[in-house]
């Protein structure tokens, strides 16, 4: 079944938990509740990321959308003729612009990438509410194809024990794991799959195609399943704790515990 495509405004406007906001419950409740009411500033790198996304998904709206400025540092007056000119545009520097081509350039010429690209829905929207905590939830998937869930991400190594661990440490597959649930919430698919396409920030810009295995992804949904009952429970009580709500016992590292510790200024 297709799935439906909203604009990023329009995907914002949707009041429900997604997984951009739930990753904070992993750092505490008080880091999500700051997050959900301070918002996200956007930084050049992920001017840069949203970029080469739509590059590589939609390479026919990168004209469109992304803008060119090659003027220096962005000041003075051609600077301010320049941005009121570019509109809604997002205008991007010189490397900006070439780096976010390039690595689209390489994704699309890999035969293995090709294989998911240009098919399904870019950008597909799911909305659900999750059962047990009775939370209104959101999703917006890189690329539905049905029944196969697709997300891109660049990476400064495509290296398979450097990628899981990166992988693992942004939560990418717990995001993953909460839009195959949304996607199985909406009876799209019984037991979609999920795909990673990973392409290398800097040259060559070596791209990787990984299927993630099925057990990873149910325990990454678990781990989505506590995030949400915990979040429940802390909009329940208006209770937002930090890391430790009580004094807590902190031990030498075990890497400490076979010899004496050095310190590089130590002469």
């Amino acid at each position: 079944m297709s799935a439906p495509r909203h604009t990023f405004d329009g995907y914002r406007g949707i009041e429900a938990v997604n997984w951009s906001r739930l990753k904070y419950m992993r750092d505490s409740p008080l880091a999500y509740r700051y997050h959900r009411d301070h918002g996200v500033t956007v930084t050049d790198a992920m001017r840069l990321g949203s970029a080469t996304h739509t590059a590589i998904l939609e390479p026919h709206r990168f004209l469109a959308d992304y803008v060119l400025w090659d003027g220096g540092d962005g000041r003075g007056k051609e600077w301010a003729a320049f941005r009121e000119s570019a509109g809604e545009r997002t205008i991007l520097t010189s490397s900006q612009y070439t780096q976010a081509l390039a690595i689209s350039d390489a994704v699309r010429n890999n035969a293995q990438a090709m294989r998911y690209l240009d098919h399904g829905t870019n950008e597909a929207t799911v909305k659900w509410t999750d059962a047990a905590s009775g939370l209104v939830c959101k999703g917006r998937m890189d690329l539905y194809t049905g029944p196969v869930i697709v997300d891109v991400k660049t990476t400064r190594s495509i290296d398979e024990r450097k990628l899981r661990s990166q992988m693992e440490t942004l939560g990418v597959f717990c995001q993953l794991a909460m839009y195959r649930m949304g996607v199985i919430a909406n009876e799209w698919a019984v037991d979609p799959r999920c795909v990673i396409i990973a392409a290398e920030q800097f040259p060559p810009h070596d791209v990787g195609v990984f299927c993630v295995h099925p057990p990873d992804i149910e325990t990454a949904e678990g781990e989505v399943a506590a995030l949400l009952g915990k979040l429940r429970d802390c909009m329940n009580r208006d209770h937002w704790p930090g890391r430790f709500e009580s004094e807590t016992p902190i031990a030498r590292p075990a890497w400490a515990m076979g010899g004496d510790i050095t310190f590089s200024d130590e002469e």
